[in-house]
């Protein structure tokens, strides 16, 4: 290793960055290799001190450069922020600056002859038949099917007070608990925010559990809550 020229560290985590960071992209090409011999040779059980520390210096400057191109890319993505922007898109923005994935929708999938296809519907049929495949009933042996097909014939008694455990109340307790598992995902159509709703005063959460409560004994639900939103 040429004395003077730093090394890059191995491992990274650059997940959030802008791709054509080319400062980054020329330390990490320019230097991996060499790393990878000084930490296998210079740095096991080694009493040379001046390679370790060309090291640990490259690791800092390493470190530098990954912070300083984060703060650079969020100050460039806040700057294009504006009330048009999507809330989806701006949580997937911090979602990515945080290392965490992003789901992605099926790009495609393999006919029968080999050939791709995209088309949605295709996709959405083809995926539908392999479930349904995968949960058939010719999967059970002969004995259990015909069990089940016995079985399935027994009427069900739907009849209840309501007097279960599982049919109770909601208690502050519960939707504390709620509160503190949920995600911070991007808002619905009432534009409240989980964050919102984790900071409310004890008396807010009261009118908050009581409206829960209150859609739970009456079954009734607003039109824009029958459906899923992203």
């Amino acid at each position: 290793m040429t004395p003077g020229k730093p090394a890059a560290i191995i491992q990274w985590n650059c997940r959030g960055l802008r791709p054509n960071d080319e400062e980054i992209k020329c330390f990490v090409a320019d230097w991996s290799p060499l790393v990878m011999c000084l930490q296998e040779t210079f740095l096991r059980d080694t009493d040379n001190l001046s390679f370790k520390g060309n090291y640990l210096n490259a690791r800092a400057k390493a470190r530098r450069i990954i912070k300083s191109s984060k703060r650079e890319s969020w100050k460039q993505y806040i700057s294009k922020l504006n009330s048009n922007t999507p809330v989806k898109k701006a949580w997937d923005m911090v979602r990515k600056s945080s290392g965490k994935q992003i789901s992605s929708s099926v790009l495609h999938v393999s006919k029968p002859d080999g050939s791709k296809c995209t088309e949605t519907a295709y996709v959405a049929n083809l995926l539908a038949d392999e479930f349904e495949s995968n949960s058939s009933s010719n999967h059970y042996s002969q004995a259990f099917q015909k069990f089940l097909y016995t079985a399935e014939k027994q009427k069900v008694n739907f009849t209840s007070d309501n007097s279960e455990d599982y049919n109770s109340l909601f208690n502050i307790t519960e939707l504390r608990i709620a509160l503190e598992r949920s995600n911070d995902t991007a808002t619905g159509p009432d534009e409240v925010h989980y964050q919102f709703l984790k900071h409310l005063p004890d008396n807010s959460l009261l009118v908050l559990l009581d409206i829960f409560n209150g859609i739970w004994k009456n079954g009734c639900l607003t039109g824009s809550h029958h459906h899923s939103h992203r």
